[in-house]
């Protein structure tokens, strides 16, 4: 028996006496997944020939549609988007690149005022 409530692991809370729907449901949404991970594999987000990741998200799906723990859920979900989005680029890069336009737009004034100088000369 887990600790937690005084039920047996892996039953999620709710679901202490009701283990045949739990694997119903359970079932049921591991085909859903299966369904799902074949979409992403014709959509191109998540490689045909790669079988490892295609079980981890078939996984990950489960998790995260599943009777579980909303942490569970959270972190199925936040591992999903890690792996099928790409992150944001960096803000640092952004910064550079302004900061080299600004550099060069004072490099142009003083070549100007250089110019105007030599001309008034």
């Amino acid at each position: 028996m887990g600790a937690k409530n005084h039920r047996p692991k892996g039953l999620p809370d709710g679901w202490g006496r009701q283990r045949e729907e739990l694997a119903t449901v359970r079932k049921d949404i591991r085909k859903k997944a299966e369904q799902k991970v074949i979409e992403m594999q014709e959509e191109g987000i998540i490689p045909k020939d790669d079988d490892i990741a295609c079980r981890a998200v078939q996984v990950l799906l489960e998790i995260a549609e599943g009777p579980d723990a909303a942490a569970a859920k959270a972190g199925a979900a936040k591992a999903l988007l890690e792996f099928t989005k790409q992150k944001p680029t960096n803000k640092v890069e952004v910064k550079a690149v302004a900061e080299e336009w600004l550099a060069s737009l004072d490099d142009d004034k003083s070549e100007s005022e250089d110019s105007s100088q030599e001309t008034a000369e």
